[in-house]
């Protein structure tokens, strides 16, 4: 339903909930594929660059989830300061 989910709306919410899903029945290999994708689609979204750390994390390779939490904070401070920013003038 998730694949067919994904090929017509596409959203980005909808490859989150794809990832998370597969995360949840342990299908790593598949997370890491659909995360992969969808940070390709949507490099801004940062929960799909949070849950990429998450399921590292899962996988007991520290490193890299680091570097995905890194750059998933990175992306939100920049979009919440450009934000006020704005909304500032």
């Amino acid at each position: 339903m998730l694949t067919k989910a994904r090929e017509q709306a596409g959203t980005n919410k909808v490859w989150m909930k794809s990832a998370v899903l597969e995360r949840y029945l342990k299908n790593y290999p598949e997370a890491r594929s659909l995360l992969e994708e969808a940070r390709k689609r949507y490099p801004t979204f940062d929960k799909l660059w949070m849950i990429s750390g998450q399921l590292e994390e899962d996988m007991k390779d520290y490193q890299k989830a680091r570097e995905y939490y890194q750059l998933g904070v990175g992306i939100f401070f920049f979009f919440f300061f450009f934000f006020f920013l704005v909304i500032k003038d």
